[in-house]
C-alpha cells in the first residue's frame, strides 16, 4: 500500500485536524481521489466528525466536487 498515514495519540491532541490537513493538501495535489479515500475510527461519532471537518475544509480551499466525493469514501 502506499499513501499510508497511521496517527495515534491521545484524545484531545490534534489527530482529526493533522489527518484533514494532510487530506486536503493530497487532494489539492492530485496525489489521491477523495472517493479513494479509507479511514478507520473507533466511533462512529469520531468518522462522522472527520467527514464533516474535512469536508469543511476542503469548501475552505475551493475544492467543492472533491468535497461531494468524499461521501464516497469509506470512512467508518
Amino acid at each position: 500500500m502506499k499513501n499510508v498515514k497511521y496517527i495515534s495519540a491521545s484524545a484531545g491532541s490534534g489527530k482529526t485536524y493533522t489527518l484533514t490537513l494532510a487530506l486536503t493538501d493530497a487532494v489539492r495535489n492530485g496525489d489521491v481521489e477523495p472517493e479513494n479515500v479509507i479511514l478507520t475510527t473507533f466511533t462512529k461519532a469520531a468518522a462522522a466528525e472527520f467527514k464533516a471537518k474535512a469536508k469543511a475544509m476542503f469548501y475552505e480551499n475551493g475544492l467543492l466536487e472533491q468535497a461531494d466525493r468524499l461521501d464516497q469514501a469509506l470512512i467508518g
